[in-house]
């Protein structure tokens, strides 16, 4: 994920790698974590002659390392050039993917401010009940836009969705049949179904629900179909005063990597989505 770093012996000095060569050089320089590339990498040295790999997929498999050893360990900035993370994309063989996952994983933190802003609104939850279940709800604006799927919407609430899908240039399918959508599985579930699905699931109504979500879409019109069975659920702006949100409130990211925190420590975790 880093286009370029500077080595914290020689502030200024940008590198970055341009061969598979590079990466099996770079890879034994960190002789801590090298046991990464040799228990992950069953044959390093045929990706030495694979031109399917390129640049920036072997930045991602020594970002990872590189960061861990040299930059979070002496507290020193690091920037992190956003790029595609997706560990299916490209085709890659799947040793190069698995290594790409475990160094990412093994190297990257949240910031403290988040960590301590994370733990917090878990121990609020944890004053209202003693269990908690957090459910992703995806029944955002820029989500059904997307996929979409309009059941249970008005015909305003439809058209508004088409018109913010057709003026976003990066969304390439304009014309979606929504019913096609729904009947082929891929719309997530609406509030409404989601709290038939709790009740099937035989949770009571005083189950205490954190909703890992950006703002849902048509507010508590929709949402309304899911608190009238279940009203014990609340939102991260319900468990944070507002000066402790705005450092992060223009981050999509950051409040996401909040619902993370949220969710990893929760007693259960429900998706909405059917994939």
């Amino acid at each position: 994920m880093l286009s370029s770093f500077t080595e914290p012996l020689e502030k200024g000095k940008s590198w970055g790698l341009e061969s598979s060569r590079s990466l099996i050089r770079v890879l034994t320089l960190f002789s801590k974590d090298s046991f990464i590339a040799l228990n992950l990498l069953s044959h390093p040295e045929d990706y030495e002659k694979d031109s399917t790999i390129s640049t920036i997929d072997q930045i991602y498999i020594i970002s990872g390392l590189y960061a861990k050893n040299y930059f979070f360990g002496d507290l020193q900035l690091i920037h992190v050039a956003k790029s595609d993370s997706r560990l299916a994309n490209n085709d890659l063989p799947v040793d190069i993917q698995r290594l790409r996952c475990r160094a990412l994983y093994d190297a990257l933190h949240f910031s403290p401010s988040i960590n301590w802003l994370g733990k917090k609104l878990v121990e609020r939850l944890r004053s209202r009940a003693e269990r908690y279940i957090v459910l992703h709800l995806r029944y955002e604006k820029d989500m059904l836009s997307f996929t979409g799927c309009t059941y249970g919407l008005t015909d305003a609430e439809s058209e508004e969705l088409r018109i913010m899908r057709e003026k976003t240039n990066h969304w390439k399918t304009k014309n979606i049949n929504s019913t096609e959508q729904r009947i082929g599985g891929f719309c997530h579930l609406t509030p409404k179904e989601v709290g038939v699905f709790l009740q099937a699931l035989g949770y009571p109504p005083s189950t205490l629900i954190y909703i890992a979500a950006g703002e849902i879409y048509g507010g508590n019109a929709h949402l309304s179909e899911l608190t009238s069975c279940y009203p014990n659920v609340v939102f991260k702006e319900m468990l944070a005063i507002a000066e402790e949100l705005n450092p992060f409130s223009k981050h999509a990211s950051q409040t996401a990597a909040l619902d993370y925190i949220i969710s990893i420590e929760s007693d259960v975790f429900i998706p909405s989505q059917t994939d």
